[in-house]
Formats: structure tokens, C-alpha cells, sequence
């Protein structure tokens, strides 16, 4: 009767540790999940930042672009392009 008595308390003792493991490997993963939703959510704003209309514009004037405006094509008659038959 004492040895199944101390086997069951050897076995409570053991799902309680094992028990308290995962609740700090979930706690810490929780605290991992949270750091890195709150980089993400830094790096949308970093990436608004810099893609914004106006760095935008002065990426475009820093490279010598000048605005087009009036556009020519070029016209392709059907009996001069190369058929592949």
C-alpha cells in the first residue's frame, strides 16, 4: 500500500514538472510572438516611410527623370513583321 502510495506521488511530482515546463516554453513563446508582432508592425511603418509619394518624387528628381509629355509609337504594319510558319 506505501509503494503505490509513493508511486503515485512520484508520478504527480513528475506531470507537475513536466506540466510547468510547457507553461514556460509557452510563456516564452509568447513573449517571442508579441517582440516580433511589434517588429513587424515597426517595419510596415519603416516601409510606409520610405515608399512614401514624397521620397518617392525626390528618388525620381535625384535621378535626372523629366516627365513625359507626349508619346509616340511606334506603328507595326501586319505585312511587314516575319510570319513562322
Amino acid at each position: 500500500m506505501a509503494a503505490a502510495l509513493v508511486i503515485l506521488i512520484g508520478a504527480y511530482v513528475v506531470q507537475v514538472n513536466l506540466l510547468s515546463q510547457e507553461i514556460y516554453s509557452i510563456q516564452s513563446l509568447e513573449k517571442n510572438f508579441n517582440k516580433l508582432s511589434l517588429e513587424n508592425e515597426n517595419l510596415k511603418i519603416q516601409f510606409a516611410e520610405v515608399n512614401s509619394l514624397e521620397n518617392l518624387q525626390t528618388l525620381i528628381a535625384g535621378l535626372d527623370f523629366e516627365k513625359v509629355n507626349r508619346i509616340n509609337y511606334i506603328k507595326v504594319l501586319e505585312s511587314s513583321v516575319a510570319a513562322n510558319k
